[in-house]
């Protein structure tokens, strides 16, 4: 496993990505970015959205190569409906990519928000995932694997 970072020009985020290549040409990626500068809710989101992306390409893979997200929020009750506004929220829940949890958990010491992610790059095998009400299903080979969220409102 490597374990690398690296900083977004203009950007003041963490981030922080675990990758693993296995045998047969897979890659996993773990991705972590939270923002180290004090700042509004919205722009600290809209600073995590843009280093998300600029992430992507910056490994080389596809948004669709999601599994899971994870959101951390300061103030879940009070950041929710702020939330649901930004394109973070249309580009990751509403297109249903891959399964999300949102989690009222303080993110770090100036952080209103953070985010974690789960990546498999299949190369020439996509990846065959399913949705099926709050679950995720992918099944690789001989395995199927299930992540189901939003259990607790």
């Amino acid at each position: 496993m490597k374990h690398f970072s690296f900083k977004i020009a203009g950007l003041p985020v963490s981030i922080k990505i675990s990758h693993f290549s296995g045998k047969d040409g897979t890659d996993e990626f773990y991705i972590a970015i939270y923002p180290y500068k004090i700042a509004d809710f919205i722009t600290q989101t809209e600073w995590i959205y843009r280093a998300y992306m600029q992430t992507l390409k910056h490994i080389g893979i596809e948004l669709e190569t999601a599994v899971f997200c994870r959101l951390f929020f300061s103030d879940i009750v009070n950041q929710w409906s702020v939330f649901e506004k930004t394109l973070f929220y249309s580009s990751i829940y509403q297109n249903s990519i891959c399964s999300v949890s949102a989690i009222c958990q303080p993110p770090g010491p100036v952080a209103k928000i953070s985010f974690w992610a789960y990546h498999i790059d299949g190369k020439n095998n996509p990846l065959d995932k399913t949705k099926d009400g709050n679950s995720l299903i992918l099944k690789r080979d001989i395995l199927t694997h299930y992540w189901t969220t939003e259990l607790v409102y």
